[in-house]
């Protein structure tokens, strides 16, 4: 079955009781098909599962869902999901370390405002664990700020559509603007 990696805090999962490893039983009255859901999603098999399972929790449009999750020791937990999502969240550790979660490169405005209000701590903690992906622009600009200097970083190969790959193309690093 899908089994939660991660169940945020802010969410009403979590307030209903869903905690990571909890089996996802349906979602908007819909029982959860794990062949269907591996069979539909074009993941390599290294990813394969965390694609699967973000499938199965994708709602289509703005409408809200009822969630089934079954506990390991049995007991179920149902809430309705209309949380924004949140491609982005920070806070600011009990130990004065920053912490930044970063779900999907979908929103450099909230980068900025994260970073703005965690201001100077010594350490920073960027977790992108699940990251569904998003802007390739807003996660390079992202990268930047934490480059010091020009850089090759290693090279990157795109699917070219017939089940092939291009030839590899350098993936380059360049500081970003001054005070940034």
């Amino acid at each position: 079955g899908v089994r939660l990696a991660h169940v945020p805090r802010w969410s009403a999962g979590w307030a209903a009781g869903a905690r990571p490893g909890d089996l996802l039983v349906a979602v908007g009255g819909a029982p959860v098909d794990v062949a269907t859901l591996l069979a539909t999603t074009g993941a390599e098999d290294r990813t394969l599962a965390a694609y699967a399972g973000r499938r199965a929790l994708t709602i289509a449009g703005d409408a809200a869902a009822d969630v089934v999750v079954r506990s390991a020791g049995g007991a179920e937990r149902r809430w309705r999901d209309d949380t924004e999502a949140r491609p982005v969240s920070w806070s600011r550790l009990p130990s004065g370390t920053a912490y930044l979660r970063i779900r999907a490169w979908s929103d450099p405005d909230a980068l900025d405002a994260a970073l703005a209000e965690l201001g100077r701590c010594e350490r920073l903690i960027v977790d992108v664990r699940g990251n569904s992906g998003g802007d390739l622009v807003t996660a390079l600009r992202f990268r930047d700020r934490f480059v010091g200097r020009e850089a090759t970083l290693g090279a990157i190969r795109f699917s070219t559509g017939d089940g092939g790959l291009s030839g590899p193309a350098p993936i380059r690093a360049t500081p970003a603007d001054a005070g940034r």
